[in-house]
């Protein structure tokens, strides 16, 4: 049993070896391709793209909130508007001790259920305030023909 342990092992061994032969030959034929180059490039310039998206969403939305704890309008500009958000503080080691005494179903600590339950019953030591976030429309594609300085997009 033993020796036919080693012999499947042994196959196996060689059977990953011709498996990592053909994938270095494979490897080398894709790269061959003029294909290959031109997704390089795509792909390249997509990275590119996709973290300017980024950074102009962060900054459409820091913008936006400003502009909200600025002048409180909610819709700073069409396609971008803010909701406020309530997010909690506490001391989380008061709430696990409220939790022991009041309410063992939150110990699991699920920060939603104790919000919730604090939220309830009016506790002192635990605040509520609304957070501006702001919104971006996925659709935004009225603003791709825009000249600097228009806000009325197309049309």
């Amino acid at each position: 049993m033993v020796q036919d342990l080693a012999r499947a092992r042994a196959l196996l061994d060689r059977e990953d070896a011709e498996v990592a032969i053909a994938r270095v030959a494979l490897d080398r034929a894709v790269r061959a391709l003029p294909e290959t180059e031109q997704l390089d490039r795509a792909l390249a310039s997509r990275d590119q793209h996709q973290a300017a998206v980024g950074i102009l969403d962060d900054l459409v939305r820091k913008a936006a909130v400003e502009g909200f704890r600025a002048t409180g309008d909610k819709h700073p500009c069409p396609g971008v508007g803010i909701r406020e958000v309530s997010v909690s503080s506490y001391d989380v080691n008061r709430a696990k001790s409220y939790a022991i005494e009041h309410i063992p179903n939150a110990l699991e600590l699920k920060p939603k259920k104790f919000v919730e339950v604090a939220k309830a019953l009016g506790l002192d030591w635990v605040t509520f305030e609304k957070v501006p976030e702001a919104t971006i429309s996925q659709d935004l594609s009225e603003y791709l023909d825009v000249e600097p300085g228009d806000t009325q997009g197309r049309g």
